[in-house]
């Protein structure tokens, strides 16, 4: 993929930071009954449009800067379904603090990382580069401390996200490895490791 629809992959994740700012205004409840039903219509008009070619040639010139190749040539969901997906599971399971900072992680870290990695060149870190993974890990440490001022953290929060994050970034750089979509592998990923680290450390 060109890094000019990399840019534009990456304005729509930016996008998505109205979904955290909804869930704050609104409140979890409010909010899950306005969006469960949102996400199920997007992901149902995707899978439409991966079925049936009426549909396909209707819905794709709209969507078209930012879905990927792949997406396109195989029929595959696409990554705004896996991302109202992941959203949805995100903030229904986890506590709000880990819920928003994963999310943000994906919003942020993942559209530097991507962007750095197509703009600079190095070398390689498992399937992606060096300076997209460095991106990756600075912005996400940048997203903790923000999140964490933002919600009065202990230094407990700051440490074991940070060591999270690592682990997210690796993930993220060998993505055959669980096979999951980024948009759905970084926030449960940092939602169930700061869940289960709070479960022992009560880190909140």
């Amino acid at each position: 993929m060109i890094l000019k629809q990399e840019i534009y992959r990456k304005i729509f994740h930016l996008g998505l930071t109205t979904i955290p700012i909804l869930y704050l205004v609104l409140g979890k409840v409010d909010f899950l009954i306005f969006f469960i039903p949102l996400t199920i219509f997007i992901i149902a008009l995707d899978y439409l449009r991966c079925r049936f070619k009426k549909v396909h040639k209707i819905i794709t010139p709209v969507f078209k800067k930012i879905m990927r190749e792949k997406e396109l040539k195989n029929h595959e969901l696409s990554g705004m379904s896996w991302a109202f997906f992941g959203a949805c599971v995100n903030f229904t399971a986890f506590d709000q603090v880990f819920a928003i900072t994963g999310f943000l992680i994906l919003i942020f870290a993942d559209s530097m990382g991507a962007i750095v990695g197509k703009s600079l060149k190095s070398k390689k870190f498992y399937q992606k580069s060096q300076a997209g993974s460095f991106a990756f890990f600075a912005t996400a440490i940048l997203v903790i401390i923000g999140c964490g001022l933002y919600f009065d953290c202990s230094v407990s929060f700051y440490l074991f996200a940070i060591i999270v994050a690592m682990l997210i970034t690796y993930l993220e750089a060998y993505p055959s490895l669980l096979g999951l979509d980024d948009n759905l592998l970084i926030p449960i990923t940092f939602g169930i490791c700061m869940s289960l680290l709070d479960l022992m450390w009560h880190i909140l």
